[in-house]
């Protein structure tokens, strides 16, 4: 294994020195997705407490669950793109065309409907991408369930 293989995450999430590979990290943003994923897909939206002089006070900002979906299936795609194959290069670049000409489209219309519909469209190429990605992995042999009995 080279230096460039591996990563040390100091972190409070993980022991000091522990060292993980390539392969770990990408496993480990593969979860995130899924993660992200499994949850609903909203808005974002303040969370507002009535205060004493009957104001609305700002207490705290929940995020856009899709913003998140986007956002991590975006890091496993750049993560596991030095290790893409000729077929998974071809479909990224197809899935991300799409998504920038869906992106051109709604901003022409640029109404609160036109918005909507592009989210619900967006998550569906994001899907696409991700259902590439699982097979690029499943082609590298990553998908493979491994025994923990000896």
């Amino acid at each position: 294994m080279s230096y460039d293989d591996v990563i040390v995450d100091e972190s409070e999430n993980y022991k000091s020195g522990e060292v993980f590979g390539f392969r770990e990290l990408s496993m480990r943003q593969l979860s995130k997705v899924m993660t992200c994923m499994s949850q609903e897909m909203r808005p974002g939206f303040w969370i507002y407490s009535q205060s004493t002089n009957q104001q609305p006070q700002r207490l705290r900002y929940v995020g856009d669950s899709r913003q998140e979906f986007f956002n991590s299936l975006n890091v496993l795609h750049d993560v596991l793109k030095p290790k893409f194959d000729v077929v998974v290069k071809e479909k990224s670049k197809e899935i991300y065309e799409k998504i920038k000409a869906l992106r051109e489209e709604t901003l022409k219309k640029q109404s609160k409907s036109s918005i909507e519909d592009y989210y619900e469209k967006k998550i569906e190429i994001y899907r696409e991408l991700f259902q590439e990605l699982c097979e690029f992995l499943d082609r590298l042999g990553w998908l493979e369930a491994s025994s923990i009995e000896n």
